[in-house]
């Protein structure tokens, strides 16, 4: 009697299974009779959006060094074709040396920016400070930081 009570739960288990699988729906873009597909089932797709930077308008001066660190768009990997972003968030990386001691440290930290438009410039983003004897102590470097919103572009000098 104990084999056919499980046998019987066994079976009624297996056909809750099948019945619950059978009354699920299949989502699909059809078109309604009007021809107009239901926006809440279509899947937009966007295309990848390149991102690249290049540094322009470098400035020195006695006791530091700045330039213009931009950040451009693209639709495409070869970045031919500009790209307009809404409230995209960049992250790049400035990484710190300082050459004022023995050995010389490094610090990294991630920044943040909000980007509109085929590109972000940075304006005066420091690069090389000097001591009051004109000796270089500081060297800033920067560089983009990878996130799943967008593929980074390697310059190819």
């Amino acid at each position: 009697m104990k084999t056919l009570t499980f046998k019987y739960r066994f079976l009624f288990a297996l056909l809750t299974i099948i019945v619950g699988f059978s009354n699920c729906k299949k989502e699909t873009n059809t078109p309604s009779p009007t021809g107009v597909v239901n926006s809440s089932m279509t899947n937009v797709i966007e295309s990848p959006t390149y991102v690249k930077s290049s540094v322009k308008n470098i400035k020195d001066s006695f006791r530091r060094s700045t330039y213009d660190f931009v950040i451009q768009f693209y639709s495409d990997p070869e970045c031919t074709i500009p790209k307009s972003v809404s409230n995209l968030t960049v992250y790049y990386k400035e990484t710190r040396e300082d050459y004022s001691t023995q050995p010389h440290p490094r610090t990294e930290r991630i920044e943040q920016v909000i980007c509109n438009g085929t590109e972000k410039v940075l304006s005066d983003v420091l690069f090389i400070r000097r001591n009051l004897f004109g000796e270089e102590h500081e060297h800033y470097y920067h560089q983009l930081f990878p996130s799943p919103d967008y593929i980074i572009v390697i310059n190819k000098y």
